[in-house]
C-alpha cells in the first residue's frame, strides 16, 4: 500500500509525520506502533541508551493477541527514509550529488564515512532510476530545486527503507519539475517493497502509485 495524506496547512499533517518518525514528544506518551515496533512510554534518553548498549527495554505494548517488540528510535529511523523541505534547506550545499545520496546510508547531513563498492553501486543504480546519474559530480548548490528534490529522494531510498516519507516534496517546484518528480516517485514505487507515505496540501499532485488517501481538515 502507498498512502497520501492530504489537507490544508494546520490540519495536523506534520504532527502525524513527527509521531511516525519519533520527533514529537507525544510519541513517548502514547501507545504507538510503527513498522511492528511499539512505542509506549519511555524517553529520548532511553533511546540514546539503547543506541549505545543495544539493550531493549523490558516493556512491550500488547496489541490484541500479539505483542510488538520495543521501539528503539535509532533502529526505527534506519528503516525509514525521509524527504522534506527542511532537509533541503539544511543540507551541505558544497556536497556533490553522489555524496548526498551516499550519506543516506548514515542518515547524516554530509558524507563523513567511507562507502563500500557495493554501496557506491547501489547509489549509482538508484540515481540511474531517477535519471540523475549525469549529475553525480555536480554540487548540490548548483542543482535546480527539482534536481535537488530527486537527489534527496535517492538519498532516502539508497538504504532500501521499509517506509519512505515524502513531506511536501513538490513544494516550490514549477509544473515541469513537479511532473518529473512525481514520475520518479511512481518509478520507485514499481517493484519495490518500500511503502510510500506522501504528504501534500495539493490533491492534484498525488502520484499514480498512491492506493489510499487520508484527508485531514482543520474543522473535524
Amino acid at each position: 500500500e502507498h498512502w497520501a495524506v492530504v489537507g490544508p496547512n494546520g490540519c495536523g499533517k506534520s504532527t502525524l509525520l513527527e509521531l511516525v518518525h519519533g520527533h514529537h514528544p507525544q510519541a513517548y506518551a502514547n501507545d504507538i506502533s510503527v513498522l511492528g515496533m511499539a512505542r509506549g512510554g519511555g524517553s529520548p534518553q532511553q533511546d540514546r541508551t539503547l543506541q549505545n548498549d543495544g539493550k531493549a527495554p523490558k516493556a512491550a505494548v500488547a496489541k490484541g493477541d500479539t505483542v510488538d517488540p520495543p521501539w528503539n528510535l535509532f533502529q526505527l529511523r534506519r528503516r525509514i527514509g525521509v524527504v522534506n523541505p527542511r532537509l533541503q534547506m539544511r543540507y551541505n550545499k558544497r556536497e556533490k550529488a553522489r555524496d548526498v545520496v551516499l550519506s543516506g546510508y548514515f542518515d547524516t547531513i554530509g558524507l563523513y564515512d567511507a562507502c563500500s563498492p557495493k554501496q557506491h553501486n547501489a547509489a549509482k543504480k538508484i540515481m540511474e532510476e531517477l535519471r540523475i546519474w549525469n549529475l553525480e559530480n555536480v554540487s548540490f548548490a548548483d542543482l535546480s530545486l527539482g534536481q535537488q528534490a530527486r537527489v534527496l529522494v535517492a538519498r532516502a531510498m539508497v538504504k532500501k527503507p521499509c517506509l519512505l516519507i515524502l513531506d511536501e516534496p513538490c513544494a516550490s517546484l514549477d509544473a515541469e519539475s513537479r511532473k518529473k518528480l512525481i514520475s520518479s516517485i511512481d518509478t520507485l514505487a514499481s517493484g519495490k517493497d518500500t511503502t510510500i507515505l506522501y504528504v501534500t496540501h495539493h490533491a492534484d499532485s498525488v502520484p499514480k502509485c498512491i492506493t489510499n488517501v487520508l484527508r485531514l481538515s482543520i474543522n473535524l
